[in-house]
């Protein structure tokens, strides 16, 4: 470490924290190329209990600092919503996070930038009324469809296979979402994972061609008709190599070691 954060004051960490975010300053990381948010959540158990509490002051002040016109970079902003993440301030976090997503110029941030946002909060947990990620989804269905579906699914699995037929017939698309669905019916209980499958082949019928292939092909390894398709992995591996569906694979269902000890809370209508 290039100084001692038990000794800094707390504008001082803050303004550490927002350099060390930016990967401007020297961290303990395991790799070179590892994000600087890994880095700080493995330090943190070391600092002070005061310096501890100070950091959970840094960081949600930086996210007050966003602002639809003011977003920052991608790379700091995923460091630092996984570090809010790690640190386990969902409750305080979620809501400045729908303020910045429910805020009128939020549509004329980057659609990158859009995403990161919102895939913050299913990140964090944050169940979200269906009418919040339709809306997102009706304003930019092209750049928003597959976080809008895992935002859906994280709200009520319903929820989120009324969205399947209205997804674009691409073929990346078309995987991210099985891959969506896929996790989403792991986290259901074996009763309603039953009551899934049926809803699942209620809709498939109406969905675009590339994901009626795709979902096909995923309710056929799930019933054991047959074994799991090397081949759908494979596309399903390349498809995430596109930026626009890198990180979907894990917006649902994902597991992640964070100080979140408390279950999210009931699904909203």
């Amino acid at each position: 470490m290039d100084l001692h954060l038990d000794k800094l004051s707390q504008d001082d960490l803050l303004a550490w924290l927002r350099e060390a975010l930016h990967d401007r300053r020297t961290l303990p990381k395991l790799t070179h190329d590892e994000p600087p948010d890994l880095a700080i959540l493995r330090l943190e158990p070391t600092l002070d209990r005061m310096t501890r509490r100070d950091l959970e002051t840094a960081s949600l002040a930086l996210v007050r600092g966003i602002t639809p016109s003011t977003s920052g970079d991608e790379d700091y902003l995923r460091a630092l919503l996984n570090l809010v993440e790690g640190l386990g301030m969902r409750d305080k976090v979620a809501p400045l996070l729908v303020a910045i997503c429910s805020d009128e110029d939020f549509q004329r941030v980057p659609e990158e930038i859009q995403r990161i946002l919102l895939e913050g909060l299913i990140n964090l947990r944050s169940i979200q009324p269906r009418v919040f990620w339709l809306a997102h989804y009706e304003r930019a269905p092209d750049a928003l469809e597959v976080t809008a579906l895992a935002g859906l699914l994280a709200t009520t699995w319903s929820a989120g296979v009324d969205l399947l037929p209205r997804l674009s017939d691409t073929e990346e698309a078309a995987f991210a979402a099985a891959t969506l669905i896929e996790q989403a019916l792991e986290d259901l209980s074996p009763s309603a994972r039953e009551h899934g499958l049926l809803e699942l082949r209620r809709v498939l019928g109406d969905c675009a061609p590339s994901l009626r292939e795709a979902l096909a092909d995923l309710l056929s390894e799930l019933t054991g008709a047959r074994p799991p398709v090397e081949r759908r992995s494979r596309r399903l591996a390349s498809s995430f190599d596109n930026p626009r569906f890198a990180r979907c694979a894990s917006q649902v269902g994902r597991r992640r070691d964070a100080r979140i000890t408390n279950p999210p809370p009931a699904a909203a209508a």
